[in-house]
């Protein structure tokens, strides 16, 4: 990876010559014919130095965000700890107001996580469906609270008002018939995120019980009127050998159909046939190696400026105390084609905070996520706030907007 181009423009950036740096980089290591991606990659680290001792801090940034989820960067083991060394100086924390979600009930042994969020027009309330899990994290290891050492997830609904004051609760009951696997170490459904689709409310959820190997998949539940739920049907895709997660759904308001972004790269989004869980494909588009190779979904886009907002996040594994995660907004267009990303934001937390539920409501958006993959909290900003605090990139370029 390094070569004596690189050797030079560090040279150039122990003495201070920061723009014999950028010459280096930009006109030497980038042109070269044999160039690697991690060659390349590597001379950006350098550049990015140079820019920062400049206070070019905007360019500097607008480096490390376009290499953050590269594929040489996630393949390399070096590489991939240096930038996210680098990237701790960029993370933007957008500290909103934050209340914990907690239980209205005691729930022994039990932990709330992984909240999803629906803005109900009608009566103006914030429809929350949550997941709680039998299960902590003890030197990042689960300790199961359960005589079979299984998983075991129960799902409620809360309904919010603007003020994060309760105004119902209930645990969600399973009273849907179909094939489960009795043998999985995971019962219930994981991760619900909430639809609202001609006047019923659903959710997809991960599942364990679907199928022989085990593997998750997703699954589409119907709720009845007291919200429970009275059928669950196996979402198909178009490689179902593989491990299912992190599907993002929503409704397209031009056909009132189910859609869901299946996933990132390519970036596809499939029509879900609600009856039989079948699925047509609508998008597939390519995505460039700047940004969505190694992101996953997060919540599920919800409509914003003439377009459709969402979170995506990607994780930093190694860190010795605790996975740490980091997310982006993306802005697509009407049309489903993603168009903006922007700088790589926290909430509060450096640590595992996994987004999962977004809504806007009178300019305030609202965000749930989960800290330490055992604590549920909901949180509000202003729109303007999100707009304004974090720098927006091209995705098709990685270029600052």
């Amino acid at each position: 990876m390094s070569t004596s181009l690189h050797d030079q423009a560090i040279g150039f950036l122990h003495k201070g010559e920061y723009q014999k740096v950028i010459n280096v980089v930009t006109k030497n290591i980038y042109k070269q014919t044999a160039a690697t991606p991690e060659s390349i990659l590597y001379g950006n680290f350098i550049l990015s130095d140079a820019l920062f001792a400049m206070a070019k801090h905007d360019e500097a940034q607008e480096i490390i965000e376009k290499s953050i989820v590269h594929p040489a960067v996630q393949s390399n083991w070096g590489m991939k700890n240096k930038l996210f060394r680098k990237l701790q100086y960029y993370v933007t924390r957008l500290h909103p107001k934050i209340v914990e979600i907690r239980p209205w009930m005691p729930l022994p042994n039990f932990n709330f996580m992984n909240a999803s969020l629906y803005l109900k027009q009608d009566n103006m309330s914030l429809v929350s469906f949550i997941r709680a899990t039998n299960y902590t994290k003890k030197d990042r290891k689960e300790v199961r609270n359960d005589v079979w050492n299984r998983i075991v997830s129960r799902n409620f609904v809360y309904i919010y008002d603007y003020y994060f004051r309760i105004l119902f609760h209930k645990e969600i009951e399973d009273y849907s018939i179909w094939p489960r696997n009795s043998q999985s170490p995971v019962l219930g459904y994981e991760d619900p995120r909430v639809i609202y689709h001609n006047n019923t409310y659903y959710f997809t959820a991960t599942s364990l019980e679907c199928n022989r190997m085990i593997r998750p998949c997703i699954v589409l539940c119907k709720l009845d009127s007291s919200w429970n739920i009275t059928t669950t049907v196996q979402l198909q895709c178009q490689h179902m050998n593989d491990m299912q997660k992190n599907w993002l759904p929503f409704v397209d308001p031009s056909t009132n159909k189910l859609l869901v972004i299946y996933r990132m790269s390519p970036f596809i989004i499939n029509e879900i046939n609600m009856e039989t869980g079948g699925y047509t494909e609508r998008v597939n588009i390519e995505m460039p190696h700047i940004h969505f190779p190694t992101v996953r979904g997060s919540t599920s886009p919800i409509q914003f400026e003439n377009g459709w907002l969402f979170v995506v996040h990607f994780v930093n594994y190694d860190d010795p105390s605790e996975d740490i995660y980091y997310s982006k907004f993306v802005w697509m267009s009407k049309d489903f084609i993603p168009k903006k990303i922007s700088a790589t934001f926290s909430l509060e937390h450096k640590g595992i905070e996994y987004i999962s539920g977004l809504a806007i409501w009178k300019d305030m958006l609202y965000v749930a996520y989960n800290t330490h993959d055992t604590q549920s909290k909901l949180s509000r900003l202003s729109v303007d706030a999100m707009k304004t605090r974090l720098k927006w990139y091209d995705i098709m370029t990685g270029k600052q907007i």
